[in-house]
């Protein structure tokens, strides 16, 4: 988050409210390292660690009174190796990526000095796989009811889930932008963004069985909408600025998948006769797997900062600032899986012009406290249709990350 502290091109991601007097392009290049650890009460610590490049682009023309925007980013990302075959949390986390590459075209109109006005229109492609392994016992339980004596968490009914899904979504944005002598303010606005992406499905019930489940699967995502309003203001030859945004993430508290065209690509007796043994026939067992539903229990956030730039000789300058995120999801939603922190995002900046070209190094240290899972809502019993039919979540939970951005700008001479 840094919404009021940028200009041209470079603001692109952020805003479409932005203007340069030249045409400008900014590569930049930020490289994420994570390392998260969990401990579910009972069990030993399962520590997973991971370097993730975030690439974004962003190239603005004036052309005469409208300036005209591309960039190219990635705004929501998600995704690990999953536990192994024997850790507690295997349930949860599987070997997943949740990737959305977003374009935008945008164009802003300048029509005084000290104000900015842009709209966009936002294109992203989002594409999600995942290999994970899942309970059947939870599905038969919720078939058979209490009485059937499905047994839960039994290796036996150890299954496997795959999905491979792709599809494309569309969005807006909007913003405005005041700058007088130094002073500024900034307002932003990012439309919510619903993907539903589609592609093919395999389940396995028992990895012990040759029996396989094929079809199709359509997921509904639901990116949330944010405002963010920026506040900047000069002191001597340093600025102050702060920001704060809020973020809708409820809107992607309950996922929904459909699943369709279910078939039997490989039977089993042993599984045939399993199924028997409960009451329950092949068709139940396929319908009740029509619809999954995932509940992350997200809500919304507001989020805020603040940083001060100074210059660092004639050519360059520096930034230090700092911003807070609350968590999005409340301690009774979290497992392996579903998991984010509270974190403080300390950050240090600087940048270098040669000429026509600029350089900026920035490294930021996210600093999150544990969370302590005491209750969950996730039990294996539950319905299906909540969400929560997973087991429970309580354990401790904890992460820390880093992010090294290098970035190259070229910016034309103002024309005449």
């Amino acid at each position: 988050m840094c919404y009021s502290d940028l200009e041209g091109a470079v603001a692109l991601p952020e805003t479409p409210a932005t203007w340069a007097e030249g045409a400008e392009i900014v590569a930049d290049v930020g490289v994420l390292g994570t390392r998260y650890s969990y401990q579910l009460h009972g069990a030993d610590t399962t520590t997973t660690e991971g370097v993730t490049p975030v690439p974004s682009l962003g190239v603005f023309v004036p052309i005469g009174p409208v300036g005209v925007g591309l960039a190219g980013f990635a705004p929501f990302g998600r995704g690990g190796q999953g536990p192994d075959a024997r850790d507690p949390g295997r349930y949860h986390a599987g070997r997943t990526s949740l990737q959305v590459l977003e374009g935008d075209l945008s164009l802003a109109v300048h029509p005084h000095a000290d104000w900015t006005f842009g709209a966009g229109f936002r294109l992203a492609y989002t594409r999600f796989t995942s290999t994970r392994i899942v309970d059947t016992g939870t599905v038969l339980y919720g078939l058979a009811g209490p009485e059937g004596g499905v047994p839960l968490q039994d290796p036996f009914l150890e299954g496997t889930q795959q999905v491979d899904l792709a599809g494309v979504g569309f969005s807006w944005s909007g913003g405005a932008r005041f700058r007088h002598e130094g002073w500024g303010a900034d307002l932003a606005v990012r439309g919510p963004l619903a993907v539903d992406v589609a592609g093919s499905i395999s389940y396995i019930p028992s990895n012990d069985l040759s029996m396989r489940i094929e079809g199709q699967a359509v997921t509904h995502f639901h990116f949330p909408a944010d405002v963010a309003l920026g506040m900047r203001l000069p002191v001597g030859r340093s600025t102050l600025g702060g920001e704060a945004a809020w973020i809708g993430w409820s809107s992607a508290s309950l996922i929904h998948t459909e699943l369709s065209d279910l078939r039997v690509t490989s039977s089993d007796a042993t599984m045939e006769t399993l199924l028997d043994s409960y009451g329950i026939t092949d068709a139940a067992f396929l319908g009740s797997l029509d619809e999954v539903v995932t509940n992350s229990g997200t809500q919304d956030i507001v989020t805020g900062g603040a940083w001060i730039e100074v210059p660092l000789g004639e050519r360059g300058r520096g930034r230090l600032g700092a911003w807070y995120a609350p968590t999005a999801i409340p301690e009774d939603h979290v497992h392996p899986g579903n998991v984010d922190f509270a974190t403080a995002d300390v950050r240090i900046a600087a940048a270098r012009s040669f000429g026509t070209f600029e350089g900026a190094l920035s490294l930021d240290a996210f600093f999150a406290g544990a969370r302590d899972v005491q209750e969950s809502v996730y039990s294996p019993t539950n319905r299906s249709s909540t969400g929560t039919a997973l087991p429970p979540g309580e354990g401790l939970y904890s992460l820390f990350g880093a992010r090294l951005g290098v970035e190259l700008a070229w910016k034309a001479p103002p024309r005449g």
